[in-house]
């Protein structure tokens, strides 16, 4: 298992990397159980959220799941880790709303816990985790919370919000993804609905509520990706499958984690350069931060 994160860009200058990235080696002492999650952070302080949810969430983990996990009673884990993430919300809160402001801060969160033939993963907000192999053969066992998506608009609609577009951008029915606003109103503009922190968000629809997964490995699952959307942006599922699948071998997870983040930034600064042609002004295209976590088994 290893991580890997690059800084993005801001137009032409550097910026802070927002992302944060964790792996837990024998969590709670239990040997060959290991913990990744890819923490997104988006705002003026959302490197503040991320790292600060990477911190809280293993500890208030332990606290709801720790019997249940050395128990390896799945049913009550997947069940503790949705009130984890609702607890770790409050405590987000809790902890940085003074300091931090919250209003328009926050962060995703992919998380899985892996041990043996088993993976429980719990998603919020769009990093993603998918399973491959090294014959190519791969599987989302994630899903990005957009807020274009129905159940989704339907929680933010009957909430007091609405789901659109900015005006310079193509309509959610074309992009399927959209922006959650509060009614009648052109903020927060959120690309997520679900997410940690980002308390405007919050009082129209916005969940803290992650979906969570429990997989059972196939013969033919060889690896696990869990990557920000500064990777799944502009790297297909089936392409990161295809890049970690090189590595597959050796089970040289440094190598395969280096490799998706810098495939990613390499495309991310070809489409800058295709928006500077023929005459194009890039310097306000942006370039996201990039994180993969890789793990073999």
């Amino acid at each position: 298992v290893f991580e890997y994160s690059m800084a993005g860009s801001k137009g032409m200058q550097a910026k802070d990397n927002q992302d944060t990235t964790l792996v837990l080696r024998d969590f709670l002492g239990v040997e060959g159980l290991t913990g990744v999650g890819v923490f997104d952070g988006h705002g003026e302080n959302g490197g503040i959220v991320s790292q600060y949810v990477a911190e809280q969430l293993p500890l208030i983990l332990e606290r709801c799941a720790g019997n249940a996990i050395r128990a390896g009673d799945v049913e009550r884990i997947v069940k503790s880790l949705q009130k984890t993430f609702v607890e770790t919300d409050d405590k987000v809160k809790a902890g940085l709303e003074r300091s931090v402001g919250l209003q328009f801060d926050g962060t995703t969160a992919c998380f899985a816990l892996l041990k043996g033939d088993s993976a429980i993963i719990a998603g919020l907000g769009d990093s993603r985790c998918v399973l491959g192999g090294s014959n190519g053969r791969f599987r989302a066992v994630t899903c990005d919370h957009t807020p274009a998506s129905k159940a989704e608009r339907l929680r933010i609609e009957a909430c007091g919000g609405s789901v659109g577009s900015f005006p310079d951008e193509p309509p959610p029915e074309v992009t399927g993804k959209g922006r959650l606003f509060v009614a009648g109103q052109m903020f927060p503009g959120l690309a997520l609905s679900r997410a940690f922190g980002d308390l405007v968000a919050k009082s129209v629809g916005l969940s803290a509520v992650p979906d969570v997964e429990a997989v059972q490995l196939r013969s033919s699952d060889s690896f696990l990706i869990v990557g920000s959307d500064g990777l799944w942006d502009v790297i297909s599922d089936r392409q990161a499958v295809g890049i970690a699948a090189e590595f597959a071998d050796t089970r040289d997870a440094v190598l395969a984690s280096n490799a998706l983040v810098e495939s990613a930034r390499s495309l991310w600064e070809g489409y800058r350069e295709d928006a500077g042609s023929f005459g194009g002004d890039n310097s306000g295209f942006n370039i996201d931060d990039i994180s993969a976590v890789v793990v073999y088994f």
